[in-house]
């Protein structure tokens, strides 16, 4: 089980969106990757740091409708 920081979010981007959501890989979108610090506070360097090498964001939310099980970006390929 992956555990995230959710007391860390009020020093983030949007930090109403507390709910995980999933991972957006920009490889296939051709778009760049960002909130790579929201995903270190959340998640950790080792997460973040996999995001930014990978092109990966994390997606929040603020519907608890739309929440997922927190999983690593790599779990998802």
């Amino acid at each position: 089980m992956v555990r995230y920081r959710q007391h860390t979010i009020k020093d983030s981007d949007e930090p109403w969106k507390i709910y995980f959501k999933g991972w957006n890989n920009h490889v296939l979108d051709k778009k760049t990757a960002r909130n790579f610090d929201k995903t270190e506070k959340l998640l950790g360097k080792r997460v973040a740091d996999y995001c930014k090498e990978h092109n990966i964001s994390s997606m929040w939310s603020d519907k608890t409708s739309e929440k997922k099980k927190v999983t690593y970006p790599w779990q998802n390929k």
